[in-house]
């Protein structure tokens, strides 16, 4: 035979012989069989990447036929299909579905972030039946989502679609629900982490732009992102002394007036880097790019507000109790 057959290579040889033929073509759908259902045992959902494989199965059923009516021009199509399918519900799809499974898991801990966001709203005299009502209907909203995309009943980019504005929405309320704990001179033993998260998400994204581009303004936002996350960290670990300060101390004294002087000093240099992420995304010509640092300069935005709305919490506090002392040291 060819000297080729040995590798199976497509071209030369592999598909004249059908007993080859068929055997590699079996075990490339084994192969993806085999990894798509590990995928399943650990709870991603892979409809999408099972209805491609059946796909390659049924030409792969096909390939006998060509075979018996020596149409090997047909074989040699069938079998590059079956190679093709099977590869892509391997990868693709097992990559759409761990994309899915992703922003599925996110939302569904924005949802309970938010629940908690509301009961610490609440324990510093708020009402809370508006912000529930209005999670509430993005929840019912979310679980009539998941079990559309479970039964396949939407393309992988409308899902993702979908999910990404129910993500918004439960970003708003729960943003909402923050300013209003913040602007009541509360805090909340999370911000910090949820700081540095947002935070994180936005670095991540520039970095892909920067790594895109990879030019003058690529340089550029990549400058942006790394001193976005230095100081990322410099206010989570302010808010977490902020929020950390002995209770007793707070009650008499307030929040230490050098830890809002510190975050303030972030504040200006969040909105510096949001105006310089702007120019950026105002000079490149790809649209997909262009909004991709516009999303995040929104998400740095919200968050820069956030804070500030925290700091002008607990600077009212200061001022409440600075009169308080005055008043009884007369």
């Amino acid at each position: 035979g060819d000297g080729n057959d040995e590798d199976g290579d497509s071209t030369n040889g592999m598909f004249r012989d059908r007993v080859k033929t068929v055997s590699k073509l079996e075990e490339e759908i084994a192969k993806a069989e085999q990894e798509i259902l590990k995928k399943q045992a650990e709870g991603m959902d892979v409809t999408a990447a099972l209805a491609r494989l059946a796909q390659a199965k049924v030409a792969l059923g096909s390939v006998g036929g060509a075979f018996d009516a020596n149409n090997l021009e047909e074989v040699k199509r069938l079998g590059q299909e079956v190679n093709k399918l099977a590869h892509s519900a391997r990868n693709e799809d097992i990559h759409d579905a761990g994309d899915i499974t992703e922003k599925v898991a996110k939302i569904a801990r924005r949802i309970t972030q938010t629940e908690g966001k509301i009961v610490l709203f609440e324990a510093v005299g708020g009402d809370g039946s508006q912000f529930k009502s209005s999670l509430a209907g993005v929840a019912s909203d979310f679980s009539a989502l998941k079990a559309t995309v479970s039964a396949g009943g939407s393309d992988f980019g409308t899902s993702m679609t979908a999910l990404e504005v129910l993500e918004k929405k439960v970003k708003t309320i729960k943003n909402s629900v923050e300013n209003a704990i913040y602007a009541l001179g509360g805090t909340d033993s999370r911000y910090d982490d949820d700081y540095k998260n947002e935070t994180d998400d936005i670095v991540e994204h520039l970095k892909k732009v920067a790594d895109i581009r990879d030019d003058n303004v690529g340089e550029a936002v990549r400058g942006l992102a790394k001193d976005q996350e230095a100081s990322a960290q410099k206010v989570g670990d302010t808010v977490a002394a902020i929020d950390q300060h002995n209770r007793i101390l707070q009650l008499l004294f307030g929040t230490n007036p050098s830890n809002l002087r510190s975050l303030e000093q972030e504040i200006a240099a969040n909105k510096k880097r949001a105006a310089a992420l702007t120019q950026a995304a105002n000079v490149m010509e790809d649209q997909d790019l262009k909004q991709i640092l516009l999303d995040q300069v929104e998400t740095l935005n919200q968050e820069t507000s956030k804070l500030e709305t925290f700091v002008g919490g607990q600077r009212d506090r200061l001022s409440a109790f600075g009169w308080f002392f005055n008043l009884f040291s007369k």
